[in-house]
Parts: structure tokens; sequence; C-alpha cells
């Protein structure tokens, strides 16, 4: 439950449902345990007590069930061979040289592991879906678009707003279209491939007097309106605004207000082809007021073929969007709130990937405290087993992790929660046999690192891994790849790696560092012995007493002239003394 109590405080969502379901299934199964299957084997244990069949109850055997239990073959076989094989002096040093070899060269490969989910994988192997993005990836040239957003507070009409964000002529050289056009020169770096389009630019030259876009109505009821390129210049001989004396168009505060909404709604045309309806009309959004809150400028990534480019994309367009929120804010009036953020329609798939790691870290942390400290307790605060359960449950994690980057297992939130999981499963590999190791009284490590092994490891063996490996050798079978890699092999690898530390690296570890001999468990066993010795010594001397006594009574039969008193008196006086000797014991 430590784990699962771990993951449900993730803030991931997809390791938070995960942990609140298996809490539930978790509790679910304790409660048919202490119930259901109780009862089950109360009725199987009068079945057996009768001589009845497994399959057929009403059948009853004549061979009568023997009194000494059936020990199977895997316990007598982890007591003679496997138990005296695996703590032999020159096999324990074989055993940590390999063990803390896989450690490092699996804290190596930790930091190599690919981060990531290949949409690929949520289809069947023999999908049509597979031949498409192999096709997209080969044939398009040109990614996803990207979208750099400006909040609320900044302002557009001022002069130097406008030249802080177009790349015309009079334009600052680090605008905010300048900063995305030098990001489309390194492709490699930045993933950008195409510049931005800039509505600001598109305005100023839709306002350009050289061309045919904004004209004015000389008269008629729409006089001092605007008139659209395709009217004839008789209507609308008057231009919105006179070519400027320096050759740099920008018009006022009143102007830019005045025209802006003529200019989102002009449709282009042949005449005109800077019209901003259709590709501009969108992207800016004004309040009744008419000031500026919202706007976009819209570049394209470069062909994004995996997570790891979709990831490093939209890490690389954030930093850019710093840089250009950084610098705006610069500009006079604007708010130091103000703010310029990259969209993209994939990042919410790939935004997780990146704060996975250190959210996994975390998670899995959250996982091992509390796992140490129940082991800890419930093995009569004996830090140390804790620790070395702690120790062992660590490799295995790494271990996984490890191999999950030699089989092409990508780490996601999928791979995290099996990762969360295998810390609980580990605890099953790990727990039983310290704490058989903890109650042992023999003098030694070794012998207690053998006796433990010899009667846990046959049951972490056949109860912990004979039951899970079926269950996952199944899924390989399944057609889904993400079935096949994240639930059949990376359940494959936690179950072989558990079952490797708990039944090799364990026993070895704790006759090299495990606890001395729990002093409470051999105060009991003696005081056990001690009371036995007492209760034997007792039987005898009260038998040697019978003894004395029944041959007393012999002699006096065999002598009648000692008393003449009747036979009644007799055996009374014979009870009555014997009665008085036993009190007196």
């Amino acid at each position: 439950m430590s784990h699962i109590r771990g993951g449900a405080l993730s803030t991931m969502p997809a390791v938070k449902t995960f942990a609140l379901y298996a809490a539930f299934a978790v509790l679910m199964d304790f409660v048919l345990q202490m119930t259901a299957f109780v009862a089950l084997l109360s009725l199987d244990a009068r079945r057996q007590d009768r001589n009845r069949c497994e399959l057929v109850c009403c059948v009853t055997v004549s061979t009568k069930r023997p009194n000494k239990p059936n020990e199977g073959f895997l316990l007598p076989l982890m007591r003679k061979y496997y138990a005296p094989v695996l703590l032999h002096s020159f096999t324990r040093f074989i055993v940590m040289v390999v063990f803390i070899s896989m450690l490092c060269g699996s804290v190596y490969l930790m930091f190599n592991v690919t981060v990531g989910l290949d949409q690929e994988l949520a289809m069947p192997e023999a999908s049509y879906m597979l031949d498409y993005f192999k096709y997209l990836y080969k044939y398009f040239e040109v990614g996803v678009p990207v979208y750099f957003v400006t909040k609320k507070g900044f302002d557009f009409t001022a002069v130097e707003g406008m030249n802080a964000v177009c790349s015309s002529v009079g334009c600052d050289q680090y605008s905010l279209t300048q900063k995305i056009q030098y990001a489309t020169n390194h492709p490699e770096l930045s993933y950008l491939g195409i510049p931005s389009n800039s509505w600001v630019d598109d305005f100023i030259d839709w306002l350009n007097p050289g061309s045919k876009c904004c004209r004015l109505y000389a008269f008629g009821p729409n006089a001092g309106k605007f008139c659209p390129a395709s009217e004839s210049g008789f209507l609308c001989p008057f231009k919105c605004m006179s070519k400027p004396p320096d050759g740099v168009l920008r018009p006022t505060k009143e102007e830019f207000n005045r025209f802006l909404p003529d200019f989102l709604g002009n449709r282009p045309d042949l005449q005109c082809p800077k019209g901003g309806l259709g590709a501009y009309d969108k992207a800016v959004v004004m309040d009744e007021k008419g000031e500026i809150i919202a706007s976009r400028f819209m570049a394209y990534h470069t062909p994004l073929t995996n997570s790891q480019e979709f990831t490093a994309a939209l890490k690389m367009a954030r930093e850019l969007a710093h840089n250009i929120t950084m610098s705006m804010r610069k500009i006079e009036g604007t708010s130091p709130d103000f703010e310029v953020f990259p969209y993209t329609v994939t990042n919410v798939f790939y935004e997780q990937y990146l704060t996975i790691v250190p959210e996994g870290l975390f998670n899995i942390s959250l996982c091992l405290l509390p796992t140490f400290v129940v082991c800890s307790l419930l093995l009569g605060l004996d830090l140390c087993s804790g620790l070395l359960n702690l120790i062992t449950i660590i490799m295995i994690t790494v271990d996984t992790v490890g191999v999950m980057t030699l089989w092409n297992i990508d780490y996601n939130a999928v791979a995290l929660i099996n990762l969360v999981t295998a810390v609980g499963i580990s605890v099953e590999f790990v727990s039983h046999m310290t704490r058989s190791f903890a109650l042992s009284t023999k003098p030694t490590r070794v012998e207690r690192a053998k006796e433990a092994t010899a009667n846990m490891g046959s049951a972490v063996f056949a109860g912990v891994a004979m039951t899970n490996l079926p269950g996952i050798l199944v899924l390989a079978f399944a057609k889904a790849q993400l079935i096949q890699i994240f639930f059949f092999r990376l359940n494959l690898v936690i179950t072989l790696l558990g079952m490797a530390h708990g039944l090799i690296f364990l026993p070895v570890l704790l006759s090299y560092f495990g606890p001395g001999v729990n002093k409470a468990v051999l105060l009991q066993l003696q005081q056990v012995k001690a009371k036995a010795a007492r209760e034997l010594e007792m039987r005898n001397n009260m038998r040697h007493i019978y003894d004395n006594l029944s041959f007393e009574d012999s002699e006096i039969k065999q002598d009648p002239t000692k008393d003449s008193s009747s036979p009644s008196q007799i055996e009374e006086n014979q009870k009555q003394e014997k009665e008085e000797r036993i009190d007196s014991f």
C-alpha cells in the first residue's frame, strides 16, 4: 500500500488515477482474503480431514491423510542443494561482484533511457496507420504550425510597440518576428522551419498609400469610410494615409484603432492581396474598448518524427518565447505581467515529458520511504533489516530502468506506473526472506541465511514468481504494441529481476551484513525450552512418585499382620496417605 499511496500524491493524472484504482483493488483483495478465502480454506480443511477428493468432493478415499505435512519438491531442493551452493564462500563473492556490476551498468544506462511515447505504438502491428505515419515523415517538408501568442498588457498602437513586433523597414533589429526569423536560420537547434507571418507588417503594408488596399469614399452615404479595392477609383479617390516624408509608415493611435477592424474584415483579392480576412481575423482579439488583449503570430516547425523531437521543439519554443517576453517588457508602457507563450496542437501530448523525470524520481521516492518505515516497524524496529530491504528494492528499480534502455522500452507515464508498481512487487520478493532471517536463532549469519533461503525461498518462488509469470507471458501474444512493450516486456523484467535479487542477492547480502540474532525471539525460544524442560521433569518426578506408592501398596497388601483393621479401612488409609504424599510433593 505504501507504493500506491506515493502514486496517489502524484501530479500526473495517469499515475494518480492508476494509484487510486490500485488502492481500491488492494482493499477489495484484503477484504476477500479475510472473509471468503478463510472460509474456503476451512471447507477444504474439512474435506481433507474426511479423506475426500479435491475435484469430486463426494468421493471418499480409503487412504488416510498423513500426519506429517507434505514438503513438496521445492523445499528439500532448496535445503539440500540450492542454499548450500548459493551461500558457499566462493559463490557469495561472485554474486556480490555480479550484482554490484549490474547496478553500476544500470546507473549508466539509466541516464540514457529514451523519454517519450511515439504515437505509432498505440496502433496494432498490422494497422494501416503505420504506413500513413511512415509516408508522412518521409515526404512532408514542413511540420506542425506553432503560434506565438501575446497576452494582454502590450500597446500595439504605439510606434515603439509596432517596431517591437514588425520585421519591415524601420522595425527593431530584435523584434518579435525578427527573433523568430533568426531562429529559423538554425532549424537543427530551434526546430523552426518557416518564419512567422505578422499581421502588424501586413497591416502597415495595407495602409501604404502606394497600394489600392486602404481608400476612403469621397461622397455618398459612406463618405469618409473605408472603401474596398473592388470599388472604382472615382468613388474612392482618397487614401487612408498620406505618404510619410522619411519613407517609414506608422499610423497614429487613432488611425490604428480606426483602420484595424477594416483590415481584419477586408477580403484579399487581386487588387489587394494584403487583406486580413481569413488570415488574421481570428489572430487579433479586442475587448469592447478596442484594446488588443490577445494576438498570435504563426510559424512552422520542421518535420517532427518522434517524441524526443516534439519535446525538444516544445522546449526550444518556450525558451524563444521567454526571450521575446523579456525584450518586449522593456518597451515603455508594457505591463510587467505581459507574456508571450508558444502553442502547438501537439503540446498537450508532449508537455508531460518536460517534467516526467523529476516527477518519476519524486513518486518512486515517496514509495520507498514508507516502504522502509513499514518494513522496519513490522520487523520489530529492526532498522538494519529495513535498510537492507530498501537497498535491494532500489537495486531492482535501477536495474529495471537499465534493462528498459537495452530493450528499447521508453520512459513515459505508462512505464512510470509500472515502476511504481515494481516497488510493491519487490517488497514481496525481499520482505519475507528478511523476516525469516531476522527470526532465525542460528548462531552465524550464514547459517541463518541458509535457513531463511531453504524455508522461505521455496515459498517466494512458488507463491510470488510462479503466480506472476503465467499472467505476464499471456501478454506476449497481444496484437497491440503498447501492451507488448509496456506490460509484457516491462512486467517480465520486473518479475525476473525481483526474483533474482530476492532469491540470489538478498540471501548473500544478509549473510554479510544481516542483523544479529533477535534477542527477543531468542529469549522467547529459551523460555519455551525451559518451560518444556520443567514440564518434562515434573512428569518424570510424578511417574517416580507413583511408582514408589505402588511399591509400598504392594508391600502392605503382602503383610496383613501389621494392621488388623478391615480391608475397607486399610484401603481408605492407603488412599489418604497417598493424597498426603502427593500434596506434600
